[in-house]
């Protein structure tokens, strides 16, 4: 796992890494990640020379760019990389220093949750076309070189005025009015069933219709369980 502060020096924070928790939520338009470190101090030099933890040598705050690849634990697990496309702080939370040591939690998103502070939807989009292309237009336009995952075709054209949301905002609310196109007659019938999801995974930008997610079969199963039990006896 490597760090880069705000003055262009790099960092190994592997040793000081306590956990990782990496997020893929329906709910939520970015993945997220939090990682919580214990550094022993004297990790980095600072500009005079002198050793100095990781938070204050590299001035870490927010903006910050971090490289992770966690090599998967088994055969079917994928890896987790986010080394060619890093994640970024976007704050430091839990902070809490001692003479020798330092323990704080980094919170992390995507480039597209940085770019999505500073972008504003300013024009019409047509009431002619369905909402899946409104869709697809402002991923393109405000994350274009963003990977895009599976975007389900809505039926029933609607228009709508930018007003300066925010794409994220604006994705949302277009997903709350959404029709699938495969629910249903082009009219919207009884059988339709309205309601998307507009979320992200290191596949991409995913639009999809809570239909579909419900119908398709699982990609895995979990059991839950208060105790450890040890894959033998399992």
């Amino acid at each position: 796992m490597l760090i880069q502060g705000s003055d262009g020096r790099v960092a190994d924070f592997r040793l000081g890494v306590a956990s990782v928790d990496i997020y893929e939520d329906i709910f939520s338009p970015t993945i997220s990640a939090k990682i919580q470190i214990v550094n022993a101090g004297g990790a980095i030099k600072d500009e005079q020379g002198d050793s100095v933890s990781l938070y204050e040598g590299l001035k870490i705050r927010s903006g910050e760019a971090v490289q992770i690849k966690i090599r998967g634990n088994s055969q079917t697990n994928e890896d987790i990389d986010f080394l060619s496309d890093p994640l970024y702080v976007r704050g430091v939370t839990n902070l809490i220093r001692g003479a020798s040591e330092e323990f704080f939690t980094l919170s992390l998103v995507p480039r597209e949750a940085m770019q999505n502070e500073y972008s504003f939807l300013k024009k019409t989009y047509s009431k002619d076309a369905p909402i899946s292309d409104h869709v697809e237009d402002i991923i393109k336009t405000f994350f274009p070189t963003s990977k895009i995952g599976e975007i389900e075709r809505t039926t029933i054209p609607h228009g709508f005025q930018g007003n300066q949301m925010k794409p994220y905002q604006a994705l949302i609310k277009l997903a709350s009015k959404s029709v699938s196109a495969n629910a249903g007659d082009s009219k919207g019938g009884s059988s339709s069933s309205a309601g998307f999801f507009f979320y992200q995974t290191r596949d991409g930008f995913q639009f999809r219709s809570i239909d579909t997610l419900v119908s398709q079969a699982p990609k895995a199963t979990y059991v839950q369980t208060e105790v450890n039990c040890s894959s033998v006896d399992y």
